[in-house]
């Protein structure tokens, strides 16, 4: 079985370095790329947003060797709503199977409306991903290669201001999980269930909005089970 593991914003290399190699012998991380990143540079950056989740749901279907393959979904941050949205994408095509589950992290509820940040100024803008956490301190130090991960961040964030929640999850209807960190803004288990429409499982673990890179071997023994 396969874990596909969707970006969240900013990301200019392979996300989720710290999951690389982790298996149980049955599940296989797969780390997607979005086109225009990464080692996908040679693609054009998506221009919308349902450009970027019609590319993404590409890659996933394209890995898919056996159509009734088993397989989950991941996705943290802006990649929870890029999740989301690829598992409907995905759900309307007959030939490929839905995952056995859809894992959201770090995110709050899909209905919210968090894309004001756009309309912060620059200062604003930076201190608010800086104060968030998961940029190194590297990054930080290097002008060049932070106005790289900013730009980045910005167009990504543009996208996600094109994110439009529609309650109908799907008509067919898989296993969905939440994931997040206790000191990051979280919703409870009640409010997501009554978002969904569906009894959604629910894991709160230590840490900020980047507890999935601090706790990453404790997430995918968490995520194994779910998937037995």
């Amino acid at each position: 079985m396969k874990l596909f593991m969707l970006p969240y914003a900013g990301s200019i290399w392979s996300p989720y370095n710290c999951w690389e190699g982790l298996t149980n012998g049955r599940i296989e991380v797969d780390i997607i790329e979005y086109n225009g990143r990464g080692n996908r540079q040679k693609f054009p950056y998506p221009k919308s947003w349902d450009e970027l989740v019609k590319t993404t749901s590409n890659q996933i279907i394209e890995k898919m060797v056996n159509e009734k393959e088993d397989y989950a979904i991941l996705g943290h941050s802006m990649g929870a709503k890029v999740a989301y949205q690829v598992y409907r994408e995905i759900s309307s095509n007959k030939n490929i199977s839905i995952p056995k589950c859809i894992f959201l992290s770090g995110t709050s509820l899909l209905s919210k409306n968090d894309t004001e940040i756009c309309n912060k100024s620059r200062e604003q803008f930076e201190n608010y991903f800086i104060k968030l956490g998961g940029i190194p301190e590297i990054v930080l130090r290097e002008p060049e290669l932070k106005e790289i991960v900013f730009s980045y961040l910005y167009d990504d964030v543009r996208l996600l201001s094109q994110f439009d929640y529609n309650q109908d999850f799907s008509k067919k209807v898989c296993r969905l999980t939440v994931l997040n960190g206790a000191n990051d803004a979280i919703d409870s288990q009640e409010k997501w269930n009554k978002e969904m429409g569906m009894e959604c499982g629910y894991k709160v673990f230590p840490g900020n909005h980047f507890f999935i890179e601090e706790y990453a071997k404790d997430i995918f023994d968490f995520i194994c089970k779910e998937l037995s």
